[in-house]
């Protein structure tokens, strides 16, 4: 088993001690009492179920850094960044896992998220940005029009 954290640090899972295991199928964020200073892993039972997702950030507004979340299961290299922008501190990989994507795959995911597609993190721009930056400057552009009231069906 491997344990990928937020950082992009790699390295072998090791003892986690007491560790609370939650499967988000059944538990809520109440589960987790005020004042926990625990390791809480999340299992994720399918990599297309996101409450694990939902979830962290609920356990993270909750108690802050007092917990520390793991996401367990079946997670792709492609929602490392997801899971952690959720409140995840990391990801436990299997073996299988890591033997499959590989490590390349879980630093690209970090380093090429969504994210700056789409929110242009990176570049300060992307697709949204620039869409609304469109769509805001069709709007404030009044339309002419060259067609007498005539032509236009005004009379």
């Amino acid at each position: 088993m491997w344990i990928y954290h937020a950082s992009g640090t790699l390295e072998p899972a090791g003892d986690f001690g007491a560790l609370i295991e939650i499967d988000p199928q059944t538990a809520e964020a109440s589960t987790i009492p005020a004042g926990t200073n625990q390791t809480v892993a999340i299992a994720f039972n399918s990599f297309a179920d996101g409450r694990g997702f939902s979830l962290a950030r609920q356990l993270r507004k909750d108690h802050g850094s007092a917990v520390t979340l793991i996401a367990t299961g079946h997670v792709l290299p492609d929602q490392a960044r997801h899971a952690f922008q959720s409140g995840f501190d990391s990801i436990l990989i299997s073996d299988k896992d890591m033997e499959r994507y590989g490590r390349d795959a879980w630093d690209t995911a970090l380093q090429n998220a969504v994210g700056s597609l789409y929110l242009g993190e990176a570049s300060g721009g992307g697709i949204w940005a620039r869409r609304q930056s469109e769509s805001n400057n069709a709007a404030a552009t009044p339309q002419t029009s060259t067609s007498s009231p005539q032509q236009a069906g005004l009379h």
